[in-house]
């Protein structure tokens, strides 16, 4: 009969457990003396066989007989491959996103599918052991390429599109293309430069400019300014609450009026757009050839009263505009407004000019 004996070395107290072969239960706690074992628990056990992973030898020698016991242990394998596929798949991804630089996920994400497939492999061959790391490496491999090729193909064909409407652009020149209404007098003489200035300052020609007083007409589009202002702006944030900004600055109140008789336009602010591939936004410079910096107030929040994004003006309507620009330097003697044609479905540029006396102060 066979009993699973416990104890501990009776000389170096190193706890041991091992089965032994006896009669009976005496016979066995007896022979674990022989043994040299300070003998702590004595059952049957029945179920223990001998097997490979587990072996006990006893040798036998002079004096108290000690047990030595050798455990063969089965090594734990890991899908150490289909780690390194995940981790490469999850790098790729996190870049897949990115503007301009999507394209450079896509030979990472590759290589991140080839290691995939190969544990995917050599999982299988282990009977699964380790599947999930390369299944999820492969699947994440592929949205991330998807999402790369789509925005490749979206930059491609927004870069396209835009170097199309610059060579458009090219091609027509920066030759205003609005006429002025309702024209009343002569226009506004050039300022001669002051005494004393180190060179003389010229000045656009009035042929180039329509008077801020006159509005300005280019295909079904009217467009006025209607008030010139230096001071606090009204902002309103993304909850709809108003506040003053901490600067004084300066704002220009623009309208578009639709003169079509069936046709809507759409209008695109002149603030601009976050992200554009053309030029969208206003531009003001000065007769000091002074160029002023357009003024943002964080995201989501705007000039109160102005159009956030963009808007369709249906035919006899009009839609008013909060452009809002640095505050001009105190000599100035003539501002020039440039607004692109392009944000009312039009081509070319209008330009406004805009002279002290017509500025609030």
């Amino acid at each position: 009969m066979r009993f699973h004996v416990e104890g501990a070395n009776r000389e170096t107290g190193e706890s041991l457990s091992f089965a032994i072969d006896a009669e009976t239960l005496q016979d066995a706690e007896r022979k674990a003396q022989d043994l040299g074992l300070l003998v702590s628990s004595v059952r049957p056990d029945a179920s223990i066989q001998p097997s490979p992973p587990q072996q006990v030898q006893v040798h036998r020698a002079d004096g108290p007989q000690i047990p030595q016991i050798t455990i063969k242990t089965q090594q734990t394998r890991s899908n150490s491959l289909g780690i390194a596929s995940l981790i490469t798949a999850i790098l790729g991804f996190m870049i897949c996103w990115i503007p301009f630089v999507s394209i450079i996920s896509l030979p990472i994400l590759g290589v991140a599918f080839l290691l995939g497939l190969i544990g995917l492999i050599m999982a299988i061959f282990r009977s699964g052991y380790g599947i999930g790391f390369p299944i999820a490496s492969l699947t994440i491999s592929v949205i991330g390429g998807v999402i790369a090729m789509v925005m490749g193909v979206g930059l491609i064909a927004g870069t396209s599109s835009a170097l199309e409407e610059m060579a458009a652009a090219m091609e027509e020149g920066e030759a205003m293309t609005a006429i002025p209404l309702a024209a009343s007098g002569s226009n506004p003489e050039p300022v001669a430069a002051e005494a004393g200035d180190a060179e003389e300052r010229e000045e656009p020609e009035a042929e180039d400019w329509i008077p801020s007083s006159q509005a300005a007409l280019l295909g079904d589009s009217e467009i006025t300014i209607d008030a010139v202002a230096v001071g606090r702006v009204s902002i309103t944030d993304m909850f709809g609450d108003e506040g003053l900004s901490t600067n004084p600055q300066l704002t220009i109140e623009v309208t578009v009026v639709n003169r079509s008789q069936g046709k809507k336009i759409e209008y695109k602010s002149w603030r601009g757009q976050d992200f554009s591939f053309g030029r969208d936004y206003a531009s003001l410079t000065d007769s000091f050839e002074n160029a002023y910096k357009r003024v943002g107030f964080g995201t989501r929040s705007y000039p109160t009263g102005s159009v956030q994004r963009s808007e369709s003006i249906y035919p006899g309507d009009s839609v008013t505009d909060i452009l809002v620009f640095e505050k001009p330097v105190d000599s100035v003697e003539l501002l020039i407004l440039e607004l692109p044609a392009g944000n009312i479905g039009e081509k070319g540029v209008i330009r406004f000019g805009i002279r002290p006396a017509d500025i609030q102060w």
